[in-house]
């Protein structure tokens, strides 16, 4: 492919929410499906600075085959409390429900202690959702999210912005691409970086906690003798060992003494390394950047 042409792009919707801010597909379902990808890269968040992990992002990704990350992407999420425009001027004690997404709701919580002490907290499948909930019922209720969502559903109204506990408030994305989509590589002083799926090897599924903490020191040594430095590890419940058996997400960055790796290149090192723990694990590269 000698030249980028234009690219389709999916976010995780619906319209209004932080990452089409940013940027209507359900991704997370298409990640972890076996059909095609619809779009040509998608954004997807996976880390939140205040209420950490997106679980469901790593759920899909467990299953994720084709598409693979091929950069990551930090921005600023600033909430703002939403109502609708005939309830804009409400007593704040007087709201009953709350709605967002658990991430938001967990973000905003001293917002919600001190301002909506009588507000019962419901959970939605995102921010955009949860406008759309209080435009579509009566009651004293508002929602947490973008202030896209007041300029794109007719209804709404901003009574306040900025409601996070911490004004530094960040969210980590991880921009996904199709195998054949040729995606523009931005300037960036980030060091390289990699993310790896690993679950201990089908002989050893039901093994205990301990065996798997072994099976992460032995992991950790092969990354260490390539130069590799792990700087993030989630976990999750692996769907096909017995119970408390967990599968494992590593995000690797290039080592500062990289130079003194026998002149291997980056992803030289990132394949030599997954073709170790091949032997001694069940392995996916999820991507390379």
């Amino acid at each position: 492919m000698s030249e980028v042409t234009s690219l389709k792009v999916a976010f995780l919707g619906p319209i209004g929410t932080y990452s089409h801010e940013q940027i209507p597909v359900d991704v997370l379902s298409a990640l972890s499906s076996d059909g095609p990808l619809s779009a040509d890269v998608a954004v997807i968040p996976h880390e939140n600075s205040l209420f950490g992990t997106v679980a469901e992002t790593y759920d899909a990704l467990m299953h994720m085959s084709g598409p693979r990350i091929v950069e990551t992407l930090t921005l600023s999420v600033q909430h703002c409390l939403l109502a609708r425009k005939e309830n804009a001027s409400m007593d704040l004690s007087g709201v009953t429900s709350v709605l967002s997404h658990e991430q938001a709701l967990g973000q905003c919580g001293k917002f919600i202690t001190t301002y909506l002490p009588n507000a019962t907290l419901r959970k939605t499948s995102s921010t955009a959702a949860a406008a759309l909930s209080i435009l579509s019922e009566s009651g004293p209720f508002v929602a947490i999210g973008s202030h896209l969502c007041a300029e794109v559903f007719v209804g709404l109204q901003v009574l306040q912005k900025g409601i996070q506990d911490n004004s530094t408030n960040l969210t980590r994305f991880y921009i996904i691409a199709r195998p054949d989509t040729l995606v523009p590589n931005q300037p960036s002083s980030q060091p390289h970086g990699a993310l790896l799926f690993l679950s201990s090897s089908a002989d050893d599924q039901n093994t205990s906690q301990v065996r798997q903490t072994s099976d992460l020191g032995r992991w950790f040594a092969i990354f260490t003798s390539r130069h590799l430095n792990p700087v993030r590890i989630d976990r999750r419940p692996s769907l096909e060992g017995g119970p408390f058996h967990d599968s494992y997400f590593i995000e690797l960055e290039e080592d500062v003494d990289a130079t003194q790796a026998n002149g291997a290149g980056w992803r030289e090192r990132i394949q030599k390394a997954v073709a170790m723990l091949s032997a001694k694990a069940t392995v996916k590269l999820l991507g390379i950047w």
